[in-house]
């Protein structure tokens, strides 16, 4: 009797352990929020091309739990198309675990964007990061809303990209339908015309 209460408590418990890591496993998926590539522009510190050199796995030596590390991507930044002062960045930081939003980028030239922000709790030094919720495109296979977008990178942000849950919605805004759709709504930017009101304009 006591054996199979004993064998009762260990799968029980068995069970309540698979049951923690499959939450945590599906607490740490990486989920990113259907954006405009417009959106991802003027949202980020930082829009560059770059050429990624190489990248070190820099690993959480305070976490007990592998997978926590970031990889720091040492790069040559070729052109800044928004946040000029940060041209002579010599490399980034990105996740290890694609779980935490973390990149996997081989070398090659590549359009990034990307934030500043403390690696570390209570740090102030703050360091480049870019995750996959950012831009991270090729450059030889970059939409023509992209190359649109870099054209007019100055005036990109001038007319704002969002959704609108509630009438009445500000008439000098383009907004997104319910549904994204990226092979669609990605075809055209937000820009205003010659009256100053913010249009949708196609990227051809």
């Amino acid at each position: 009797m006591m054996t199979m209460k004993m064998c009762v408590y260990v799968s029980a418990g068995l069970l309540f352990f698979m049951c923690v890591c499959l939450n945590e496993q599906m607490l740490e998926a990486c989920s990113c929020y259907p954006a405009h590539p417009q959106q991802l522009f003027c949202y980020a510190d930082v829009v560059f091309k770059a050429t990624v050199l190489s990248k070190k796995l820099i690993p959480d030596k305070s976490s007990m739990y592998p997978g926590h590390g970031d990889f720091k991507y040492k790069i040559n930044i070729t052109k800044v198309y928004k946040g000029f002062e940060h041209a002579g960045i010599k490399h980034f930081f990105s996740p290890e675990d694609d779980g935490m939003c973390g990149i996997s980028l081989t070398p090659g030239v590549y359009l990034l964007s990307g934030n500043l922000v403390s690696r570390h709790i209570g740090h102030v030094k703050k360091s480049l990061t870019v995750e996959l919720c950012d831009i991270v495109s090729h450059w030889s296979t970059l939409s023509k809303t992209e190359k649109k977008i870099l054209s007019v990178h100055r005036k990109a942000c001038n007319c704002q990209v969002t959704r609108c849950y509630k009438e009445p919605c500000d008439e000098n805004k383009c907004y997104l339908r319910d549904t994204y759709d990226p092979d669609e709504d990605s075809q055209s930017i937000c820009m205003a015309n010659s009256t100053g009101s913010c249009r949708w304009t196609n990227a051809y």
